[in-house]
C-alpha cells in the first residue's frame, strides 16, 4: 500500500507540474494574439474557471477518497454510504454555485466594472456543472483503488485540449481581427470543453473498472455530521490549494473600480498589462511547490510513526528548498524583467510593476509550501485564517496605494500582503513543531550567493549591452539577453549555494528528482572539480 501511495504521489505531482506548466505558457501567445485588453477580458473572469478546477480537482476529490479510504479499512459496508453522502453534498453544492453565477452575472459584472463580462460569466458557470462527477470518479479511484494515474491522466487530456482549443481560436480570430470579448468568449470556450473532456476520459476508464467490481449501496439514511464534515473539509482544502487565485479574486473585483473611481485612464488596458505577471509566476512556482508536494507522503508517515525529529529536519528541508528557489527565481525576474518582457509581450510597458509582481514568486511558494505542510501535520484552519487575513490586507492596501500609484500599487498590495500569509504560516510552524527553518548562517548564505548571482547578471548586463546590443532591444536580441542571464545566473547561483553548504548532502540526497540526476554534478563541484 505504501508503494502505491508513493507512485500515485509521484504520478500525481508530475500531472500538477504539467499541467501548471501549460496552464503558465499558453498564456504567452494568447496575450500576443488577443492584446492587452483581450487579456484583461480573460484574466477577469479566469479566476471563477480556475476555482471549478480547484474543487474538481484537488479539494474534493482529496477528501471523498480520505473518507472512502477510512470506509474501506473499518467498514466496508460504510464505502456506498460514503459515497452517496459525497455526490449529494458536491452536487448540491456545485448546482448552487452555478446559479449563483449564472444568474447573478449581471450584478457580480457591474461590480467588477465591465457590463460585457455578462456572457463571459455565464459561460464559465457551466464548468461548475462537472464538478460533482469529475471529485467523485477521482476521489473513487484515489480512495478505493490507490490509482493516481486516471487522475493525472484526465487533468493532463483537459488542459492539453483546453490549452489548444484557446490557441486555435485566438489565432482564428487573430487574422479574421477579431475583438478583446471575443478572443475572451473563445478562451472560456475553451475552459468548458477541458472539463468534458476530462471527464469522457475518466468515465471510459471508470465504467471498465466498476464493472468488474461494482459498488454496493446499503439502505439510504441522512447522515448530517457525515455531510457537514464533507462539505467544510472540501471547501477548506479547495481553498488552500488556489493560494495565488485568491489572490486574483480581490484584484478581479476591486482594481478595476478603484481605477475607474480615481480617474484613471486605459484602465483595461492597464489591468491587462498587470495581468502579464501571472504567468510567470506560476512557471517559477511549479517546480518548488511540486517538491513541496512530493514530500508529503514522507511527512505523513513519520507524523504518524510519532518519528518527531525526522519530522523536523524534512519540514526545515522541504522549507529551505522552497525559499532557496523561490528567491532565486523572483530575484533572477527582477533582474531581468526588462528582457523577459520585451521578449514575451514584445514591448516594456509596465516594467515596473511586471518585476515587482514577480517578488510573489517568493511569497507564493513559501505560503503553498507552508499550508501543504500543515495540511499534513493536520493544521488545516489557522493556514485558512492566515490566507483570509492576507486577503483582508491585499483589499486594504489595494484601497491605500492603487489610487496612488495605479496598477504598481496593486503589485506592492499583493507582495506585502502574501508576505504577510507566509510570515504568519512559517510562524504556526516553528510553534506547532518547534523547527528551525533556517539559520542565520544559512540566511547569510543564501544572501551572499543571490547577491554574486544579482552581481555576477548585471555584469554580463552591462558588457552585453555595451558591446553588442545597439540602439532599442528587438525581440531576438530580447532572446538572447535572457537565455543569456538565466543561464550565468543559474550556474553562478548554484556553484556558489553548493561551495557554501547550505545544504549537506544527505539533505540533497532527500530532495526528489535532485538525488538521481544531480548528485555526480554536487560532488564535483564540492571536490573543487568545477
Amino acid at each position: 500500500m505504501n508503494r502505491l501511495i508513493w507512485q500515485g504521489t509521484f504520478v500525481l505531482s508530475l500531472a500538477a507540474l504539467v499541467v501548471k506548466v501549460l496552464s503558465a505558457i499558453y498564456r504567452i501567445p494568447y496575450q500576443n494574439l488577443a492584446g492587452d485588453v483581450g487579456f484583461y477580458v480573460y484574466q477577469q473572469v479566469y479566476p471563477f474557471y480556475a476555482l471549478a478546477i480547484v474543487l474538481s480537482g484537488t479539494g474534493f476529490p482529496i477528501v471523498i477518497s480520505k473518507y472512502l479510504s477510512e470506509a474501506n479499512e473499518r467498514n466496508k459496508k460504510y464505502i456506498g454510504h460514503v459515497f452517496i453522502h459525497a455526490f449529494i453534498v458536491v452536487f448540491l453544492f456545485s448546482i448552487v454555485l452555478f446559479f449563483l453565477l449564472f444568474f447573478g452575472a449581471p450584478s457580480l459584472s457591474k461590480w467588477m466594472g465591465d457590463l460585457k463580462l455578462v456572457s463571459l460569466l455565464r459561460m464559465v458557470a457551466f464548468i461548475y456543472l462537472f464538478i460533482p462527477f469529475l471529485s467523485i470518479i477521482r476521489g473513487d479511484f484515489q480512495g478505493l483503488m490507490c490509482n493516481m494515474s486516471p487522475t493525472a491522466i484526465s487533468q493532463i487530456c483537459e488542459q492539453t485540449t483546453r490549452v489548444g482549443i484557446i490557441l486555435g481560436l485566438s489565432l482564428f480570430l487573430y487574422h479574421h481581427h477579431g475583438g478583446p470579448y471575443q478572443f475572451g468568449r473563445a478562451a472560456i470556450f475553451g475552459s468548458v470543453m477541458g472539463p468534458f473532456v476530462s471527464l469522457t476520459v475518466l468515465m471510459t476508464i471508470y465504467v471498465k473498472y466498476r464493472i468488474k467490481e461494482p459498488l454496493s449501496f446499503p439502505f439510504f439514511y441522512l447522515d448530517k455530521p457525515l455531510i457537514k464534515s464533507l462539505f467544510i473539509e472540501g471547501i477548506t482544502f479547495s481553498l488552500l490549494s488556489m493560494t495565488i487565485v485568491a489572490f486574483q479574486f480581490v484584484d478581479v473585483m476591486s482594481l478595476i473600480p478603484i481605477l475607474q473611481h480615481f480617474h484613471f485612464k486605459a484602465v483595461k488596458i492597464a489591468k491587462g498589462i498587470f495581468d502579464r505577471s501571472y504567468p510567470l509566476i506560476q512557471l517559477g512556482m511549479a517546480v518548488a511547490t511540486t517538491m513541496a508536494i512530493a514530500f508529503i507522503p514522507v511527512l505523513s508517515r513519520l507524523k504518524y510513526d510519532k518519528d518527531h525529529d525526522q519530522v523536523k529536519s524534512r519540514v526545515s528541508l522541504i522549507l529551505r528548498v522552497t525559499i532557496v528557489l523561490g528567491a532565486s527565481a523572483a530575484v533572477g525576474l527582477f533582474i531581468t524583467g526588462t528582457e523577459v518582457s520585451r521578449l514575451f509581450f514584445d514591448d516594456h510597458l509596465g516594467v515596473q510593476t511586471f518585476v515587482i509582481m514577480g517578488l510573489n514568486i517568493f511569497t507564493m511558494s513559501l505560503i503553498v509550501a507552508t499550508s501543504t505542510i500543515l495540511q499534513a501535520i493536520q493544521r488545516i484552519w489557522k493556514p485558512l485564517m492566515y490566507l483570509c487575513i492576507g486577503l483582508v490586507f491585499k483589499l486594504i492596501l489595494n484601497m491605500c496605494f492603487v489610487p496612488i500609484l495605479g496598477v504598481t500599487g496593486a503589485a506592492i498590495a499583493t507582495v506585502c500582503a502574501s508576505l504577510i500569509t507566509a510570515i504568519l504560516n512559517l510562524r504556526l510552524i516553528q510553534q506547532s513543531l518547534n523547527v528551525l527553518v533556517m539559520s542565520y548562517l544559512q540566511a547569510m548564505k543564501l544572501c551572499f550567493s543571490l547577491i554574486i548571482m544579482t552581481s555576477s547578471v548585471l555584469l554580463w548586463k552591462i558588457i552585453a549591452y555595451h558591446f553588442f546590443i545597439l540602439g532599442e532591444l528587438t525581440r531576438l536580441e530580447s532572446l538572447f539577453m535572457s537565455l543569456t542571464s538565466v543561464g550565468i545566473g543559474l550556474i553562478v547561483f548554484f556553484f556558489v549555494l553548493l561551495r557554501t553548504n547550505l545544504f549537506t548532502q544527505e539533505e540533497l540526497n532527500d530532495v526528489p528528482v535532485l538525488n538521481k540526476y544531480m548528485n555526480k554534478i554536487v560532488k564535483k563541484v564540492r571536490e573543487n572539480d568545477i
